[in-house]
């Protein structure tokens, strides 16, 4: 086994420069398939090898994901097959569904990094094979601030937030994409299952729909905790955060919104779905009116819902400490995240 350029935590194998021929396949990579997706939240860059030697029968692979936490979550895997032909069997985790696909010299597979959630792979020993090597080359996408990849799924205040560097952005050491769910209904908990953190902020559309019971909140309330309970079913390693519902300019719907607040803190926090509530909402609260501090919210009087610039700064500040409160509280990995963080990142993926 050999690694080009990547450390692996745990590993005796040393990262090596890439040899022309295999940065060659990974560039001819890359130019096919890096670009491809129509929806750019799915393009990555490949920028790291495995290298496997497989020789004579007894020679095989146990069983096992390629999940590793440095991998870009919305990126492809690839793996090139060379010399020998060998049998790869891939196994649905929940089914038991199983598929064996025989990889020949020169040929290519691919998986996603979603897959890898929910599907196992193995070469199995193979009594056909007295002699014969086989080499295979497995590429991926691998970032050291994946270990903090993170999927953001919400309306639009969560819209106007920002991956990325630079003033009022999750920063460099929180790469991640936006889910558009404007309503609970449109949660896609499967839309997330790579990831290391999801954060969730749903119901403002939900709520302000007139002349809504007290039973008609409960039942949003059901159906939001059904969809988060998925979510932690699809991603059980996650961190999970709540955001409560944003107050609004509209006494009418502050009262529905003080209601399912209520619900996320006495009951979803209660429950073993292990979800984390991000704290200091309050302070958008304006407790002389009942109403969204005016200081926070648009200066258009009919818009009753949105933040403004300010108020956006204060949602990211508010995620990236519920964040990085979780991530230094988890020990020492958390703790060399977040010095990378402060220090803007190694120079190079590790």
């Amino acid at each position: 086994k050999q690694w080009y350029q990547r450390r692996v935590r745990g590993s005796k194998s040393q990262p090596q420069p890439a040899p022309p021929i295999i940065k060659n396949m990974m560039d001819k990579l890359n130019q096919k398939f890096s670009n491809s997706h129509e929806d750019s939240r799915y393009h990555f860059s490949l920028n790291s090898c495995l290298v496997n030697r497989f020789s004579g029968c007894d020679s095989h692979l146990p069983e096992h994901s390629d999940n590793e936490g440095d991998i870009s979550p919305l990126s492809s895997i690839y793996t090139v097959s060379l010399g020998c032909p060998r049998t790869i069997k891939f196994r649905d985790t929940v089914s038991g569904e199983q598929h064996r696909v025989v990889c020949k010299g020169r040929s290519l597979y691919s998986m996603t990094r979603h897959s890898q959630d929910f599907w196992k792979h193995s070469v199995e020993k193979d009594e056909d094979i007295s002699s014969g090597l086989r080499y295979s080359l497995t590429f991926r996408a691998i970032h050291w601030s994946n270990f903090n990849s993170t999927a953001l799924i919400g309306d639009s205040n969560f819209g106007q937030i920002r991956f990325g560097t630079g003033k009022g952005k999750l920063g460099q050491s929180t790469p991640g994409v936006r889910f558009w769910s404007p309503t609970i209904s449109e949660i896609d908990p499967l839309s997330c299952t790579s990831f290391k953190n999801v954060v969730i902020m749903v119901g403002t559309n939900n709520l302000k729909v007139n002349k809504l019971s007290e039973t008609d909140i409960t039942d949003h309330y059901r159906d939001y905790k059904t969809k988060v309970s998925l979510i932690r079913k699809y991603n059980p390693r996650c961190k999970l955060f709540i955001c409560p519902v944003l107050p609004s300019k509209s006494h009418d719907l502050n009262r529905k919104i003080e209601i399912f607040n209520r619900f996320l803190f006495n009951d979803l926090c209660q429950t073993d779905i292990n979800a984390i509530i991000v704290e200091g909402f309050r302070q958008f609260f304006d407790g002389k009116t009942n109403l969204l501090k005016s200081v926070f919210g648009k200066p258009d009087p009919g818009d009753t819902l949105h933040l403004n610039d300010r108020g956006v700064r204060v949602l990211v500040s508010l995620i990236k400490i519920s964040i990085f409160s979780s991530k230094n509280s988890s020990g020492k990995a958390g703790r060399k995240l977040y010095s990378n963080t402060l220090r803007g990142g190694p120079p190079n993926p590790v």
